[in-house]
């Protein structure tokens, strides 16, 4: 007699709470999977627009430096001919601060000008006008570091002077 249940309610209840136990896991775990996919898809949309911003703002970025090109060529090139410019003012300053101290009795042969050095040579007749020569040139402001690099007599004292420009 012990295998007959004389109580049949708890056998149905214990179905029904077992079946009511795997209807609100299954329900809760599709939740999950639903919430886990609207989040996937969140994530994929975010990751999406991200990136169609970033090109958005490469293409703004490389749209602006094809027109900056143009600008950055013209202010090269601007500099380049202020350099030009401020060579040949240099230059002029230069010969015309020669062309005042430069002596009667002395000639001068040959100007070289390159990276801010002067080579002069010159022919004169006598030591001395290349001397006072000498000391114009180192007494000017333009000129600085002033060197008798080479000098010989023959008939004409001629000589080769080295110097820097100042700045």
């Amino acid at each position: 007699m012990h295998d007959i249940n004389l109580l049949p309610w708890r056998f149905w209840k214990y179905r029904k709470q077992t079946l009511y136990f795997y209807i609100i896991g299954i329900s809760s775990l599709l939740i999950h999977i639903t919430l886990w996919i609207v989040y996937l898809q969140q994530l994929q949309h975010s990751h999406l627009k991200w990136e169609q911003e970033y090109q958005q703002i490469n293409k703004q970025r490389i749209k602006q430096e094809l027109e900056f090109l143009p600008i950055s060529r013209e202010i090269k090139l601007s500099k380049q001919l202020q350099q030009r410019d401020l060579e040949t003012t240099r230059l002029y300053h230069g010969l015309m601060t020669l062309s005042q101290i430069l002596p009667s009795e002395a000639v001068l042969i040959k100007i070289e000008y390159k990276d801010h050095q002067w080579m002069i040579s010159g022919l004169t007749d006598q030591f001395n006008i290349l001397f006072v020569f000498l000391e114009k040139i180192k007494k000017s402001n333009f000129f600085h570091k002033v060197v008798l690099t080479h000098l010989e007599q023959e008939s004409h004292v001629r000589f080769l002077i080295q110097a820097t420009e100042s700045n």
